[in-house]
């Protein structure tokens, strides 16, 4: 009898083993057009809904994260043009759209791998969001979020003193943060009106510039409250 081989087409056609699946993701597609450096374009508003930011400040981050790469002394900012097998690593602008679209969608990591075109798991893309987001804002947060003094202080409160304000130096309010995924233990402490999650108040000038971020509460408090 004559062995016949059957093929598996289950997963599809078999590409070569030099291809590179993230050139195929619709995000890296999207910042190599030149329009989308204009925040006022249809690729410029787009690139903000997505990822809630425009285009200019996603330049400033990537330029944050190649010039500190040897000063933070982090892997996480390091970049290869390959791997340890030889092949093209995947691009660090991809990464940090990652963890920028987790953001500003609540997105789970499956969905956002999926987004990259299979170059990236779930674990992988977990694990980078949670290392990007600690040594990120350990590395910035001073830098970026911290109290008016001086001359800027007198112009923002000029600003609320306009509005019928004075004396008001910036505005607060609640950020919610859902999480779904919580132990039997925290199920009930972070129930509130808006679901199961957590709190941050958020204290920014009239600009948006944001100026304080409070440590989270669980949702069953007051935002009111918990300052």
């Amino acid at each position: 009898k004559r062995k016949v081989k059957r093929e598996d087409y289950s997963r599809g056609p078999k590409r070569p083993k030099s291809f590179n699946y993230w050139q195929d993701s619709i995000w890296l597609k999207m910042i190599s057009n030149p329009l989308v450096e204009d925040p006022t374009t249809r690729e410029g508003k787009e690139f903000r809904r997505k990822f809630r930011i425009p285009y200019p400040v996603f330049q400033h981050i990537m330029q944050l994260c190649r010039t500190n790469a040897k000063t933070i002394h982090n892997p996480l900012f390091a970049y290869a043009s390959t791997d340890a097998c030889g092949r093209a690593s995947i691009p660090l602008e991809l990464k940090i759209l990652t963890a920028l679209r987790v953001l500003a969608s609540g997105l789970t990591f499956a969905d956002v791998a999926e987004m990259t075109n299979g170059s990236m798991s779930e674990s992988e893309a977990h694990r980078f969001c949670m290392d990007f987001y600690d040594v990120f804002s350990e590395a910035f947060e001073k830098e970026h979020i911290k109290p008016l003094e001086g001359n800027e202080l007198k112009q923002s409160m000029q600003v609320y003193a306009k509005l019928g304000l004075p004396g008001c130096v910036g505005s607060i309010d609640a950020t919610f943060i859902p999480c779904s995924k919580l132990s039997e233990t925290f199920k009930n402490l972070a129930s509130g009106e808006k679901g199961k999650g957590l709190l941050y108040n958020v204290v920014v000038d009239h600009s948006r510039r944001v100026l304080h971020v409070q440590e989270s509460v669980f949702a069953t408090i007051n935002d009111k409250i918990s300052v």
